[in-house]
């Protein structure tokens, strides 16, 4: 699969930004247990768990409202679920951060207006900034509301 990498990226003709060896070395199956890779997947990881979820949360009480409106309140006297709900608007922000960034990565990756250098240390900045939104947000706070 990863040598499939080349082939189907959009345009042959333009550079894409290059792996560093630990990434690399991350993409390979069985690898990823012995390098940690460089854009703190074990932060993004802990943030997508804790958004599934609270998505999770959110979904099944509309789902009640509309199917078994008599079962809501058994639903919301779990204390779990009541977190979970009540940090839906702050899960949103984030991920809608986060997915604005995958978004500039994609458009930068995929630009003929870069060489690969450029497109690298785009990237690089764009990883960056993505830990530091991950860093600022108290992950491990959020989780404990959400009892998790």
């Amino acid at each position: 699969m990863y040598m499939t990498n080349g082939m189907l990226q959009n345009d042959p003709f333009v550079p894409r930004p290059e792996l560093s060896f630990q990434d690399a070395i991350a993409t390979f199956p069985g690898m990823s247990p012995f390098v940690s890779r460089e854009d703190g997947t074990a932060l993004k990881n802990d943030f997508y768990v804790l958004r599934e979820e609270v998505d999770r949360a959110v979904d099944t009480a509309n789902d009640l409202v509309r199917r078994s409106p008599q079962d809501v309140l058994e639903y919301l006297a779990d204390e779990k679920n009541v977190n979970r709900i009540g940090l839906r608007k702050t899960i949103n922000a984030i991920s809608n951060e986060l997915g604005e960034i995958r978004r500039t990565i994609s458009e930068v990756t995929n630009s003929a207006q870069f060489n690969a250098q450029q497109k690298q240390e785009m990237v690089k900045e764009l990883r960056d900034y993505e830990r530091q939104i991950l860093n600022r947000v108290d992950l491990k706070e959020l989780r404990r509301i959400a009892q998790l």
